[in-house]
């Protein structure tokens, strides 16, 4: 028996199964943003990294965590950056864009995920990355200024 596999194999379907973040994109404003000028944005529902409590199964301890790795945001309108999770509103968002037209987007956020396990506490081992996709639809709007006279 490859208990070196078993433990891969257990590691790797624990990940999978729980440790996958539901992630959510934030946005500021969250009703509509405005032509021209930065809407916020930010991952909710993982901080960049997560452990689990350790798993006992074939007679190890394995132990398994995961961090986030290249962070892709799509802005819906052609804009694609790399970033970070952003911040939550009132704190200035690290992720912004600018739409220049009006209209609903689809913003799109995709994290590269690291998973790694270690069996009866030895050297960390990295699995196959995963992703996490989080989508939302942000409308924007134009407003223009009227001058009237007195």
């Amino acid at each position: 028996v490859d208990l070196d596999a078993l433990a891969r194999d257990e590691a790797q379907r624990y990940i999978e199964d729980v440790l996958v973040p539901n992630v959510r994109i934030g946005m500021n404003p969250a009703a509509r943003g405005l032509v021209g000028l930065r809407s916020w944005f930010w991952i909710e529902g993982f901080s960049g990294s997560v452990t689990a409590p350790p798993i006992t199964a074939f007679g190890l301890t394995i132990d398994v965590r995961m961090s986030s790795g290249t962070i892709t945001w799509d802005f819906g309108d052609g804009t694609v950056e790399a970033g970070d999770l952003g911040r939550a509103y009132p704190a200035e968002s690290t992720v912004q864009h600018a739409h220049q037209h009006d209209g609903t987007f689809t913003i799109t956020a995709t994290i590269d995920l690291i998973p790694e396990y270690r069996v009866d506490a030895g050297p960390w081992l990295t699995l196959p990355g995963l992703q996490a996709l989080a989508t939302a639809q942000h409308d924007v709007e134009e407003r223009q200024a009227v001058i009237t006279g007195s």
